[in-house]
């Protein structure tokens, strides 16, 4: 399964998603840390139009990429899938939401099912949802990803702990459910959080979690 066998015409549209569907494989595994046995992958809007199969294959080098340290590439992710008994099921779906094309990974998990939606915009990639929150995520470089407690000064005393420790955020998004609910907060930062300062993310009165995602 090789995207030298798509045509030039192909490639060109497909490629924005290949990128994507791979993000979202490497950052699938990172959020989730389980022993994943079945993976389905969804597809809706315009990516109907083309092969999926081959974006399935970039989903799956992403993910197995973060847990295996032999080489992984769209070639060999399918067979190696198998080899470690992790089943995939394709979805088509004409649910595509208010985007364009839209890829979603999901799957139950020994801590419950993960959910993972993305899209292609303006020719990049977007993540757009992260198990029930909707955001607006551009996957790449160094990601702290966290669920709090929405209350005041949740943000504020975020920014302060990691300008304290000297590490820059380049980008902030936040979804939550309702308000003084249960929130998801994306960070974008220019440098991996030693691990005294992701326990003092962890220690805030109103983080339930906190990961840091490389990308």
């Amino acid at each position: 399964m090789n995207s030298v066998a798509l045509s030039p015409e192909e490639l060109t549209f497909l490629q924005p998603y290949l990128d994507l569907a791979q993000c979202m494989g490497r950052l699938y595994a990172q959020l989730a840390q389980n022993n994943l046995r079945h993976l389905q992958i969804s597809f809706a809007g315009e990516v109907l139009e083309h092969d999926t199969t081959v974006l399935t294959a970039a989903a799956l080098a992403g993910l197995l990429s973060v847990a295996t340290a032999e080489p992984v590439n769209r070639v060999n992710a399918p067979l190696l899938a198998r080899e470690r008994g992790l089943t995939v099921q394709e979805v088509r779906t004409t649910e595509a939401q208010d985007w364009a094309g839209l890829i979603t990974l999901r799957a139950q998990t020994t801590a419950g099912e993960h959910v993972l939606s993305g899209t292609v915009m303006r020719g990049r990639p977007h993540v757009v949802r992260i198990e029930d929150y909707w955001l607006d995520v551009v996957p790449e470089g160094l990601l702290l990803v966290s669920e709090h407690i929405e209350q005041p000064g949740v943000l504020g005393r975020m920014g302060t702990l990691l300008g304290d420790a000297g590490i820059n955020i380049s980008f902030l998004q936040v979804g939550r459910r309702e308000r003084g609910g249960v929130g998801l907060m994306v960070l974008g930062v220019d440098d991996v959080l030693p691990d005294a300062v992701l326990r003092q993310v962890l220690d805030m009165p109103s983080v339930r979690s906190a990961r840091l995602v490389r990308l």
